[in-house]
């Protein structure tokens, strides 16, 4: 008998969390404006970086790594199908399709242009005002996380061990 009272409260558990959901009610898409720069505390495979990150319209981003130590000081300016990494003077050209997707750069930058030009990605309100957006890029699901100024704070990338906290976002 009492396993059935355990059983039976255990169903009803999940049944509530089940029709509660964790990603709360559908809302509409949050919009970015097309030039905005932040400050992005970045892990990924037990790596740790920093960097001031811009948008600069449609395709164009700025990069400017702070840490590690080994990194600091390393600009990489991507436009269009142009990559262009600066370190103290010296610049090499590439073209964008040369970088790895894989790289901190092209997460942080493709996850955060598939949500704002996507229109696969779904938005769920969250708790004290937050919005979460759900989407899949280069084949890994993530989450981005918004305050309740719509201006994102954590994305997470499933599968991709990489996480970034974002912070100081401001439009240009």
């Amino acid at each position: 008998m009492k396993k059935r009272k355990i059983l039976f409260g255990t169903a009803v558990l999940f049944t509530v969390l089940a029709l509660c959901g964790c990603a709360g009610k559908e809302t509409s898409p949050i919009e970015l404006d097309s030039s905005y720069t932040f400050t992005a505390e970045i892990s990924q495979n037990s790596e740790n970086y920093a960097a001031v990150v811009s948008r600069n319209g449609e395709s164009g981003w700025t990069i400017s790594f702070t840490q590690p130590e080994t990194l600091a000081g390393v600009e990489l300016e991507l436009a269009n199908d142009t990559a262009v990494l600066s370190y103290d003077g010296l610049h090499t050209n590439l073209t964008r399709s040369n970088l790895p997707l894989s790289s901190v750069a092209g997460m942080l930058t493709g996850t955060l242009d598939h949500t704002a030009l996507s229109s696969d990605v779904k938005f769920y309100s969250g708790s004290k005002g937050t919005t979460k957006a759900y989407g899949t890029w280069n084949g890994a699901d993530y989450a981005l996380e918004f305050n309740k100024s719509d201006q994102p704070t954590d994305l997470t990338i499933e599968g991709e061990d990489f996480e970034a906290t974002i912070t100081d976002f401001e439009s240009n």
